[in-house]
């Protein structure tokens, strides 16, 4: 039993590790590199703290973000055309993710085309019994669990299937690099030399100063490696952990068709298909997170 809780515990970097190498790859395919980003003499300026409590700026339905100061917001027709909606088909997303001028506004294209390929391979079909022992409930709700399974597997396959997934990663490759954009190639990539490392927290804080600016990336952080050594700080569970993410997202990004595709993710590979019972914890970790992004104290942010 705790063998099967340890591996359930393991599903949400594995996952997350195996999209981002796909990315590395992208970047280091034929031995290209991306040049990094000249270094600021403060990974903070040209942004502007939020001085306005939590509590004031994030309510219950209304997304908010923490607006950087200097920076465009991109393409803004590339944006819109890339924008992921659930009543839009994906092959235009695709397409227009491939003709944007801006790298970050190919991400959620890539993102979905990850998702849709892994999601599109021979999943797992797990027993009541098995849901059951990685989750800790009965055998009723372990039942009710793969129900909500197979109809998140059914929507998510029923989506994928308005776009070439494939064809969309093929042409990506064949772009000029960098083909996504700086943070996605450092904010979720591990180095240890002082000029990675430097980059990296760079595109660290600029994607937690900004997450309405990059929703893909920040639902990917949410995922990460990072999130769960924060998450563990403020002694969560795993299903906590989840209800925490989302709770995030939902406070700053203003895309509701895109925290359904994140809650159909984790409701197919974790069995999370339902919120926490008790969630006093889940919102008093989610508001001192958001509180921290808002002042930006990174160090309270980036677990090492």
């Amino acid at each position: 039993m705790q063998r099967m809780k340890k591996l359930a515990r393991a599903i949400i970097p594995a996952i997350f590790l195996t999209s981002l190498l796909y990315a590395w790859h992208l970047y280091r395919r034929d031995g290209d590199r991306v040049e990094p980003t000249p270094p600021t003499d403060s990974v903070a300026v040209g942004y502007k703290a939020i001085s306005t409590p939590p509590e004031a700026t994030a309510s219950s339905g209304q997304a908010s973000a923490l607006k950087p100061k200097g920076i465009s917001g991109g393409d803004t027709e590339a944006e819109a055309a890339t924008e992921v909606r659930l009543s839009v088909p994906l092959e235009p997303i695709y397409t227009s993710a491939l003709r944007a001028k801006v790298p970050e506004d190919r991400a959620s294209a890539f993102r979905l085309a990850t998702l849709c390929l892994a999601k599109e391979a021979a999943l797992p079909t797990p027993t009541k019994s098995d849901v059951a022992r990685i989750t800790g409930v009965s055998l009723e709700d372990a039942g009710r669990i793969l129900l909500q399974r197979e109809d998140a597997i059914s929507r998510v396959l029923s989506f994928c299937s308005s776009g070439n997934a494939s064809n969309f990663l093929n042409e990506l490759r064949k772009l000029p690099k960098p083909a996504l954009g700086p943070i996605t190639k450092s904010a979720h990539v591990f180095a240890n030399s002082p000029i990675d490392q430097q980059q990296n927290f760079q595109a660290f804080t600029q994607l937690l100063a900004n997450p309405l600016q990059y929703p893909t990336q920040f639902d990917a952080w949410l995922d990460s490696g990072a999130f769960l050594a924060l998450a563990k700080r403020h002694g969560l569970n795993a299903q906590q952990t989840i209800d925490v993410g989302n709770a995030l997202f939902e406070r700053f990004v203003s895309n509701p068709d895109l925290l359904q595709i994140r809650k159909w993710s984790h409701c197919i590979d974790q069995y999370a298909c339902n919120e926490a019972g008790d969630n006093k914890k889940v919102l008093s970790v989610a508001r001192e997170i958001e509180s921290h992004m808002r002042t930006q104290r990174w160090d309270l942010l980036l677990v090492k």
